[in-house]
């Protein structure tokens, strides 16, 4: 039940905040999200979410049984991506040697700073009559297309994204989004600046800014790199590296 899976994530709300995100998001009464555990001595041992195409999983241990039941998960849902820990991806490695897929290794990183530095442009959460400027400033960015706007705007009115946001000259500059969001943990994405808006500190700003906000709520920042300048940037924000985190493209 909702109990149990939210204590034994919790166990790691970092390397779970997707479980957990998307469980506080959606609850268990979606078809497009499912949970499947495995019970030792009464006790959860392994647990793994379905959210659309992609699994997420987090064990202690896993069986070959366990392993045949997710290959039929991948199949029967046609899966596109398995989402790990480095701890049960260890596990994985072991128990399930011969399975075929593009393993993608990335860095889990947590702010953990302790003092509050100085942060000199202004950070604002984004205004809802602002959603279409701030996806096309994404496009511009990231030089791809940003979500639906229809569907951004209600996962900003829901409460799963939070997106910020930098203006100058009247218009934004720079992005960021908090998505995957628990009672214990959230995730930085999408951390951008317009080309002619760089070289001033504009993201890390607003990363910090971000970072500081939901550490004083109780909630741990965390961010995705695979970049290891992306890493050394992050480092000086405040983060430090959590845990490895791997993505297997089934």
């Amino acid at each position: 039940d909702e109990q149990h899976i939210l204590a034994y994530a919790n166990q790691n709300p970092v390397t779970n905040l997707f479980i957990l995100g998307d469980l506080k998001q959606f609850g268990f009464d979606k078809d497009f999200q499912t949970f499947h555990g495995v019970k030792k001595d009464g006790n959860l041992d392994a647990l793994m979410m379905r959210y659309c195409n992609s699994l997420c999983i987090y064990a202690n241990t896993l069986t070959k049984s366990d392993i045949h039941y997710i290959e039929n998960q991948v199949r029967l849902h046609e899966i596109k991506n398995i989402n790990l820990g480095e701890k049960t991806y260890d596990i994985w490695k072991k128990t399930a040697p011969d399975f075929v897929g593009k393993v993608i290794e990335t860095t889990i990183a947590t702010y953990e700073s302790t003092s509050e530095s100085n942060i000199e442009a202004t950070v604002e959460e984004l205004d809802f009559t602002e959603i279409a400027e701030f996806l096309a400033v994404g496009e511009t960015i990231f030089g791809k297309e940003s979500a639906v706007k229809e569907q951004f705007a209600s996962e900003v009115l829901s409460g799963a994204i939070r997106p910020y946001v930098i203006k100058k000259d009247g218009k934004i500059v720079t992005i960021a989004t908090v998505t995957a969001i628990s009672d214990n943990a959230a995730m930085l994405i999408g951390v951008g600046t317009l080309k002619e808006y760089r070289g001033h500190g504009y993201a890390t700003d607003c990363v910090r800014a971000i970072a500081q906000e939901l550490q004083k709520n109780g909630i741990i920042a965390t961010l995705f790199y695979s970049d290891p300048t992306a890493g050394k940037i992050y480092k000086k924000i405040g983060f430090k590296d959590f845990e490895k985190y791997y993505l297997i493209e089934v």
